[in-house]
């Protein structure tokens, strides 16, 4: 058993597993004077309260952190990651984010669109207090967002700048999130226009599509590769006359070369 577990989460393990104190002690094995000193010293759990502990944790095939998570695991979390001081809990309705319990920090919200957590100081250390905030965010159905808001508005010490820093972190998130998708619907109504006038014989539109199939590119716009169909455009536009034939045949020609790299220089 780690001394962070023993120090911080050993003596929080009743209400965690949602067990009275008395049958608590009972099924580790030790007086109800000896769990009274423990807790009022909780740097220190005798070894032997320790190794109990261990074995009343592994008859129930828990970890020290899945205890931790037990109380959100019934509001419907599910857990995706741990190991011994880490565990990673996710909803379905709140999309977007997770809730971390870690040995050092306590419960935290992370935040999956960007990779990141929030930081430390708006971490829970009490995890009834956490679970009544998630309770709340599922009840009022919100999006990750605001969630994260109203988690940094009730986490313990935050003060109004830490409300406004994370208001204006997830301003700008939903900003990028908003240029991404313009920038997705731009890319799709190119690429759709511009195979309308291949499929009308417009041998510029069909040499231009051809390339960007093979190279997976087209301007700015990233396009999904693939290969076979470039070649069929680039033939198509190849078989006419005129320029634009003329180029397309010398693009055929080139990835028919040999050379591994042509298809990067076309």
């Amino acid at each position: 058993m780690s001394k962070e577990y023993t120090k911080d989460m050993a003596y929080a393990l009743p209400s965690l597993l949602g067990l009275e104190v008395g049958a608590y002690a009972k099924a580790i094995g030790v007086s109800l004077a000896t769990h009274a000193e423990w807790r009022a010293d909780k740097n220190y759990v005798p070894p032997a309260v320790a190794r109990a502990l261990d074995d009343f944790l592994s008859a129930k095939k828990m970890t020290p952190m899945r205890a931790c998570a037990a109380p959100f695991v019934s509001l419907g979390f599910k857990l995706g990651g741990d190991d011994e001081d880490f565990v990673d809990l996710e909803h379905k309705k709140i999309l977007g984010a997770s809730l971390e319990i870690r040995s050092d920090v306590g419960y935290q919200l992370s935040d999956s669109r960007q990779g990141t957590d929030l930081p430390g100081w708006f971490a829970f250390h009490e995890w009834r207090a956490c679970r009544d905030l998630l309770s709340k965010i599922l009840a009022r159905k919100l999006k990750v967002g605001a969630a994260e808001i109203l988690w940094v508005t009730e986490a313990p010490g935050t003060t109004a700048e830490d409300v406004k820093f994370i208001k204006k972190y997830d301003a700008q998130i939903a900003k990028e999130e908003n240029d991404e998708l313009r920038a997705a619907s731009a890319q799709a109504k190119g690429i759709a226009a511009l195979k309308a006038k291949a499929k009308k014989n417009d041998p510029v539109a069909q040499y231009n599509l051809g390339r960007a199939l093979i190279k997976g590119r087209h301007g700015d716009f990233s396009v999904a590769v693939d290969e076979k169909a470039g070649r069929r455009w680039l033939e198509r536009a190849a078989a006419q006359p005129g320029a634009t034939g003329k180029l397309a045949q010398q693009v055929l020609d080139a990835l028919d070369s040999g050379d591994r790299f042509a298809k990067y220089r076309i």
